[in-house]
């Protein structure tokens, strides 16, 4: 199981988009391709998937295959690189450390006062920012092992990868946008199991590739304040989602893909190579959040904007030839992700399922109608003391320059606005998610502007023992870089297989199983699930239970126990009742009053038989239907 699972990582994340990269001609960075892979890998693994499972192919042996194939080609494409000496590859990344950092703290000859200042601050805010992605991967490492555990995660999203899984497509799903569910299911199919552990794992990439994104945009601009701006980013994400940044929701996804488009474009523009091909992988990139959540749409919107103006300055602002250098790209991504949700609105028209556009909808126009001022003021308070980054963000407009002006006018602001007055006023912190970078950037750009007279002020501060520190550090580094050099691609692949095998000798797969069961009975209410599971393993599987406590299926031993009731209609409850194999009810505190009454009625005309309250008075009940 640990290697088909991480087998599944790999597909979901690399495979796709390493085949694609082999053809794209461009110089860049490591994190700038790893973005564009990424994006490629999913959304290309989605395309399989709907088309797989669109023909009732989707089975262990077709990904097998398309894994094997994939794998023999990136062989192919990269005999070159991958027989190298790892040396000569960590000779380049030696030297694209030292070119960060002299373009960050500038080079090493004697200056004034005010610059010795300034390279002490910007040693500060790096040092910062590290630590802050040294925590943020220490707390993904941590989580490893952990089961999903919220209602969105465990109810929906995850449930629709079980059910891409099995073949199917998802049910209630409305027009939800399925990037991450469908990758996810690849997990279960390869290892055959249910187990959560490397879906979850997936979730652990987003954060660390948020916070790494915001640090290489520090030190390409040469900005302490970007870099001061790493810990508040991660403050905020972890504020806006509500819930761990490792979870299951797609916010935190959504965001990340949005960053990364927009980090992309960002890059290129400041190593004056903004060009076509620009256009083209922030494209892809824009596609994935679109595909992830809907506020990816929003973003998408947010792009064509900025790159339309930055067509027209690049062209001169001439408006035609600006147009027609953003036209095939921009409907060609337009095209795919309307096309998801033209799919999907008319699957579920022909089978009858509800359309969540339409509920969300008609939320937003009864807000509107029944006191606007009153809800939008309930959103304000909501935010708390964090409302102060609104105003930030207006006044860094003023300040900032070039594509980061662009990105808090064209995608900041208007995302507010929409935020503001669309979707459920409950939800709204969590809205805002994506915002969580223009936030940061936005008290970055002021942090800047700060430094800039503060350099002036501010006295000479000695940094030599920094200086000495980075140096030690350096050459401790350098020297077990060298113990390796020598090393091919090919050890280094022997030593990944060995590694894996180690793991998979102390993790064989009862010991995940375990784990995993332990960790899933810690969904909803722990002792609440004790008690069921004991409960139900004598019970006939075939005896079937209504339930207004949604996890009983995702309990160990339990799954397809239980039929998870979210209505409030008597006469459906009835018909339910009535079912030769429905042999329990289980209520829950979500059960509305008039169901709990009518089986308050029950219980004493003698139909249903009181099991256990749980210990718990006026919160959940579990009755027995008597025949």
């Amino acid at each position: 199981m640990i290697f088909t699972g991480l087998l599944s990582i790999i597909q979901i994340l690399f495979l796709p988009g390493l085949i694609i990269n082999s053809f794209i001609k461009k110089e860049a960075g490591f994190l700038y391709r790893v973005s564009y892979i990424i994006a490629f890998s999913m959304v290309i693994n989605l395309v399989y998937i709907v088309l797989l499972v669109s023909f009732k192919a989707y089975t262990f042996i077709a990904i097998c295959i398309i894994v094997f194939v994939e794998i023999a080609l990136i062989f192919y494409l990269y005999f070159k690189s991958i027989t190298q000496p790892i040396g000569k590859i960590g000779s380049a990344i030696h030297n694209r450390i030292n070119n960060v950092l002299i373009n960050y703290l500038g080079s090493r000859t004697q200056k004034s006062n005010s610059e010795k200042v300034l390279k002490a601050i910007k040693i500060l805010a790096l040092l910062l920012a590290l630590l802050t992605v040294v925590w943020v991967v220490f707390d993904f490492v941590n989580q490893i092992g952990s089961v999903f555990g919220y209602w969105d995660s465990v109810i929906s999203y995850n449930r629709w990868a079980t059910e891409w899984a099995s073949g199917v497509f998802p049910t209630g799903a409305c027009e939800y946008p399925q990037l991450l569910p469908a990758n996810w299911s690849l997990t279960y199919l390869l290892t055959q199991s249910q187990v959560t552990i490397f879906a979850k794992l997936i979730q652990g990439v987003f954060p660390i590739l948020f916070v790494l994104a915001i640090l290489d945009l520090g030190l390409t601009y040469g900005s302490a304040g970007l870099l001061f701006g790493v810990p508040l980013s991660v403050i905020l994400l972890k504020k806006f989602a509500g819930i761990s940044i490792f979870e299951g929701y797609m916010d935190v996804a959504v965001t990340t893909f949005t960053l990364l488009s927009f980090y992309i474009i960002l890059k290129d523009i400041r190593r004056n190579s903004y060009s076509s091909r620009t256009l083209w992988l922030s494209s892809i990139v824009i596609l994935a959040a679109a595909l992830t959540k809907q506020p990816g749409a929003l973003s998408f919107c947010a792009w064509v904007f900025i790159n339309l103006f930055l067509q027209l300055s690049k062209n001169h602002f001439k408006l035609w030839p600006s147009i027609k250098k953003m036209a095939l790209p921009t409907l060609v991504i337009l095209s795919l992700i309307a096309s998801w949700y033209l799919f999907k609105m008319n699957r579920d028209l022909f089978i009858g399922e509800r359309s969540c556009l339409a509920i969300t909808n008609s939320w937003t126009i009864n807000y509107l109608n029944s006191g606007f001022w009153n809800i939008l003021l309930y959103r304000f308070k909501l935010l708390d003391i964090w409302v102060c980054f609104i105003p930030i963000m207006i006044i860094a407009v003023f300040i900032a320059k070039d594509g980061f002006k662009l990105l808090l006018l064209c995608f900041g602001i208007p995302y507010l606005i929409v935020s503001l007055f669309y979707g459920l006023p409950a939800a709204f912190v969590r809205y805002l998610t994506p915002l969580a970078f223009i936030f940061a950037f936005s008290v970055s750009i002021l942090i800047d502007q700060i430094i800039q007279i503060l350099r002036y002020l501010l006295s000479y501060i000695h940094i030599d023992r920094c200086k000495a520190c980075f140096s030690n550090i350096y050459k401790k580094i350098s020297s077990i870089g060298n113990n390796v050099s020598q090393l091919t691609f090919w050890w280094v692949l022997i030593l990944g297989i060995l590694v894996i095998v180690l793991i998979g000798l102390k993790y064989p797969d009862s010991k995940l199983i375990r784990n995993y069961q332990i960790q899933q009975m810690g969904i909803g209410n722990r002792s609440y699930n004790e008690i069921l599971v004991d409960f139900y393993s004598d019970k006939d599987p075939n005896d079937l239970t209504i339930s207004w406590y949604p996890y009983v299926n995702y309990l160990p031993g339990l799954e397809d126990r239980a039929i998870f009731i979210d209505i409030s209609n008597l006469a459906t409850i009835r018909d339910f009742l009535s079912l030769d194999n429905i042999r329990y009810v289980l209520r829950y505190n979500s059960t509305p009053r008039a169901i709990v009454e009518y089986l308050n009625g029950l219980e004493k005309q003698g139909k249903l038989l009181f099991i256990t309250d749980f210990g718990v008075k006026n919160d959940a009940v579990l009755y027995e239907v008597v025949r």
